[in-house]
This record gives C-alpha cells, structure tokens and sequence, in this order.
C-alpha cells in the first residue's frame, strides 16, 4: 500500500469511529430520556391506582357517612338505587364548617352539594352522593 492510501484508510477509520461514538452518545441520552419517562409512568400508574382503590371504597364511604351522621344529625334521609341524598338543616357555624371540610377531603362522589344559607348565623346543606 501506499502512503496515500494508509492515510486515506486512517481518515476512514477515524471518521468512522467518530461516527460510531456520535450514534453511542444519541442512543444513550435516549435511553436515559426513556427511563426518566419511564419513572415518571410508573409513578402515575401508582397514583392512578391508589386513587381507584380508595374512591372503590365501599366502607369507607360507608364510614364517612356515619361520621357526617355524628357531626350533624340529617334532617331528612333518602336511599335511592344510585344516590344517598342527606340534609341538614340550621348547622351553626362550628357544624356547617366541620361537615364540610369532612365532605372536601373525602372520597364521596359528591354529585349536587348545595348549601343555603338562613340566616348569619345558620345554613342548611343539600348533599347528594353516587354510589
């Protein structure tokens, strides 16, 4: 061989081990892409789940209701086949605030909440709930 052509064979080879290292970086910055998306699937999955599980909940709905029935006596309970209508009549305001904070950080499908207020000093609550 001539001394042209190992220096063409040397440009050959090193623009071809450039190349090879170009396309290993790109690979590898993807792989780490995809892992962190990944991660962050997994971690949504989870949430999902949790979520499901506990608005699945029968008992403790079941219990919540119960606690709602301690904090203020309903005035007038409905069963009907796919809602539970509870209201409440002349809550205070330490009543009406402890029911409703219950209410907002429950699990309940809340499907109709109205409150009404009497007069400064008392309110009435309206809940209607899925089952």
């Amino acid at each position: 061989m001539s001394q042209k052509n190992i220096l063409l064979f040397a440009l050959i080879s090193f623009l071809l081990i450039l190349l090879l290292y170009n396309i290993k970086q790109n690979a590898r910055a993807e792989f780490v892409a995809q892992k962190e998306q990944l991660m962050t699937f997994e971690k949504e999955a989870k949430e999902i789940g949790q979520l499901k599980k506990r608005f699945a909940d029968k008992r403790a709905n079941r219990r919540l209701l119960e606690t709602l029935k301690r904090i203020a006596k309903p005035s007038r309970e409905l069963d009907k086949t796919k809602e539970k209508i509870l209201e409440f009549e002349g809550l205070d305001a330490q009543k009406l605030n402890a029911l409703l904070r219950k209410i907002e950080n429950s699990s309940l499908k809340i499907k109709r909440l109205r409150v009404k207020r009497i007069d400064d000093l008392h309110a009435d609550v309206h809940l209607e709930i899925a089952k």
